[in-house]
């Protein structure tokens, strides 16, 4: 955790353009300000129900960072309020399921993200434990 804080401490002090964080308002939480990102790509893990904020679920992750040969990868965390993703610190465009693991809980997404939240690219999310409306 202190090493992920240090390590964008140093990328928003030195303005690296290729990994440039910048703030954004989220409509769905009035008067709370999120970080974006310009770079790579999220793969989202280890799907927790975080019972310190209700009915958020709490999701660790890590993008890679494509503006160096070798890979970087920053661990952050993730809330959602619901399956849909349509509330919570991100909100997701839409979801799609692309592969159901049989005999596990694991299950992938390909999310798209909003434009200004981290450009609008497709990304693809393993989750454990995770359950979407309607199943």
């Amino acid at each position: 955790m202190k090493k992920t804080l240090l390590f964008i401490f140093i990328l928003m002090t030195f303005n690296i353009s290729e990994a440039a964080f910048t703030k954004t308002n989220n409509s769905h939480l009035a008067a709370e300000n999120i970080y974006s990102f310009n770079f790579g790509k999220i793969k989202l893990e280890n799907c927790l129900l975080n019972r310190k904020r209700g009915d958020y679920r709490k999701f660790q992750g890590v993008i890679e960072n494509r503006g160096t040969t070798d890979l970087e990868w920053i661990e952050l965390e993730f809330y959602f309020r619901d399956s849909n993703f349509n509330h919570g610190r991100y909100s997701l465009v839409s979801t799609e399921v692309i592969k159901k693991i049989p005999g596990r809980s694991h299950k992938e997404f390909k999310l798209r993200i909003p434009v200004g939240s981290i450009d609008g690219r497709d990304f693809k999310v393993k989750m454990s434990d995770y359950k979407i409306k309607g199943e």
